[in-house]
């Protein structure tokens, strides 16, 4: 995910919390209940515009937790380098200290 979607979502869950909070004045009283109808109306807004996000490419990736994690990290580090190696031998650049001759 990009800053600019990160900072777009971010504005969304702002907003969808305001409303939220507005609604659930208006129908519940202080407390659990309105604690969990602002919850909820809040996942209802920010689910979709996450998986709409998703389906146009501006989030990627999927979460991975624990050994998993671990194990996938390492395996897209490796094709990064991978990658990253075959670009530079395709250049023909030699100079692998990183800096201009």
């Amino acid at each position: 995910m990009t800053r600019n979607v990160f900072i777009v979502l971010l504005v969304i869950a702002i907003l969808a919390v305001t409303l939220a909070i507005n609604i659930a004045e208006r129908y519940t009283a202080p407390g659990l209940g309105r604690t969990l109808m602002v919850a909820g109306i809040t996942a209802a807004i920010m689910f979709p515009a996450g998986w709409i996000g998703e389906r146009l490419g501006f989030i990627k990736g999927k979460f991975e937790y624990g050994k998993r994690a671990r194990d996938a990290a390492a395996r897209i580090q490796a094709e990064q380098r991978a990658k990253a190696e075959q670009q530079q031998a395709g250049s023909g650049n030699d100079d692998t200290r990183g800096d201009a001759k």
